[in-house]
């Protein structure tokens, strides 16, 4: 994501916080003005264009980009569903740097349907299924799945915390499109389908904790509910999938259960220690 050249191979001159070239005089008061501006409106590549003028930027960027709050000064469009937002203690929750988390979100975030943004989700160990739909439904959410897919995915729980970075909404282009079309998307866009668990408690923890209803009201598709692909199969059923929170309702079914226009598929990297 950042990178210093060798040298600048023309001058660049300053013009605004919305452009991509940048004088090598400037101050770092305004360095930092430019820097935050830039963030809040997840302009990386701003901010990168503001690195490659000289090593003094870098420097000076490389450490505001490693101490800033992320929740406090981030882009508007990344939510976070850590142990903090949570509200838990997990003890072995990776720990992702800035400079990770940044550069796996301007993958990811351009190829979301309507502007939806991006989620940082804790995966923690012993996470359940059912411990999910029952919060659903405590929540009210009204929750429909198959006797079956309870049976088999319902008990199993997640063996080790991991962090993933997880769109909140289908990818822009796979609504309604073939399989090989879907992936190619993930294949550009350098991530993977979400699993089950990892799609419903995305949906789940937003709606509790920001009660915000993802994967259905769109502005795009206003009558439609949304549900994405999953790479979590059950032999015997078509490949799940999970959404349709239109405002507050959950699905898990097989593929073939739902209009075409209706489908899509999510995205997700999963984030690693440096």
């Amino acid at each position: 994501m950042i990178r210093i050249p060798e040298k600048v191979s023309q001058p660049l001159c300053f013009l605004n916080a919305s452009t991509s070239s940048f004088s090598p005089y400037l101050q770092q008061d305004m360095i930092h003005e430019i820097f935050f501006k830039c963030l809040s409106k997840g302009d990386i590549a701003c901010i990168n264009s503001l690195c490659l003028v000289n090593v003094h930027h870098y420097i000076f960027l490389m450490h505001l980009i490693d101490t800033v709050n992320l929740k406090v000064h981030g882009p508007w469009d990344l939510s976070f569903l850590d142990a903090e937002t949570l509200g838990i203690d997990i003890e072995d929750e990776p720990q992702i740097t800035n400079r990770t988390l940044l550069k796996s979100y301007q993958k990811l975030v351009r190829g979301v349907e309507d502007g939806a943004g991006v989620t940082r989700l804790t995966m923690y160990k012993g996470l359940k299924l059912n411990y999910l739909l029952d919060r659903a439904e405590e929540a009210g959410i009204d929750v429909g799945v198959y006797d079956d897919i309870i049976d088999v995915l319902g008990d199993i729980c997640v063996e080790h915390t991991y962090v993933i970075l997880i769109s909140n909404n289908i990818l822009k282009g796979s609504r309604g499109k073939a399989t090989k079309v879907q992936l190619l998307l993930l294949k550009l866009l350098q991530c993977d389908k979400p699993e089950v668990p990892e799609l419903v408690a995305l949906l789940v923890f937003t709606y509790i904790i920001f009660n915000k209803c993802l994967y259905g009201d769109n502005h795009l598709y206003p009558y439609v509910k949304t549900y994405s692909h999953t790479s979590t199969h059950i032999e015997g059923l078509f490949p799940l999938i999970a959404g349709g929170c239109f405002p507050t309702s959950l699905t898990i079914c097989e593929d073939a259960l739902v209009e075409e226009n209706d489908l899509g598929t999510g995205g997700k990297i999963e984030l690693k220690e440096d």
